[in-house]
């Protein structure tokens, strides 16, 4: 039952960080416009490191939630031309990357600590924002200065579990 909850939360607050990244990005709009009148399109890059049960099903959570936000915000979160899947190798995840770049897509959420940490290295040079999924340790990743404040153009959402609320269950 936790862990519906903690994909839930994930979700919730991976879909709020896109929305909030995505208002800086995109197709720019002439002052006084309404981008929900606007038919701005955002174009989003989902990697995912390797089919794998929950990266797979964090991965559709993201795309339903990003569904959910061009609903209610009146944009369309183009997703479907730009999700990749980096089969567990670097190079792979390399090539993405660049392939990311050259379409000039507004975010990257990469799925995966390695997927993270590649796409860090070659789309936040070009000034593409990141937010990042399932990374266990996102400081010692070097992705993050630290979990209160980020810094820099990329921020996402730990899977880590807290071990000392799991050691004082078992002790209880």
């Amino acid at each position: 039952m936790k862990n519906i909850q903690f994909r839930k939360l994930l979700t919730a607050a991976l879909a709020t960080s896109l929305t909030l990244a995505l208002t800086a990005c995109g197709e720019k709009e002439p002052a006084g416009n309404d981008p929900a009148s606007s038919g701005t399109v955002y174009k989003v890059g989902i990697v995912k490191l390797m089919d794998h049960a929950s990266l797979d099903q964090i991965e559709r959570k993201v795309q339903a939630q990003l569904d959910v936000k061009s609903e209610e915000l009146g944009v369309t979160f183009n997703y479907q031309d730009y999700t990749y899947n980096g089969q567990g190798d670097n190079s792979t995840l390399n090539q993405i990357a660049a392939q990311l770049v050259s379409d000039g897509v507004d975010v990257v959420v990469p799925i995966a600590t390695p997927a993270a940490q590649v796409m860090q290295s070659v789309v936040l040079e070009e000034g593409i924002p990141i937010i990042f999924a399932a990374v266990s340790d996102p400081i010692t990743a070097k992705l993050v200065d630290s979990l209160e404040a980020p810094g820099g153009m990329i921020t996402g959402v730990s899977d880590a579990l807290n071990t000392e609320m799991i050691m004082d269950l078992m002790r209880s």
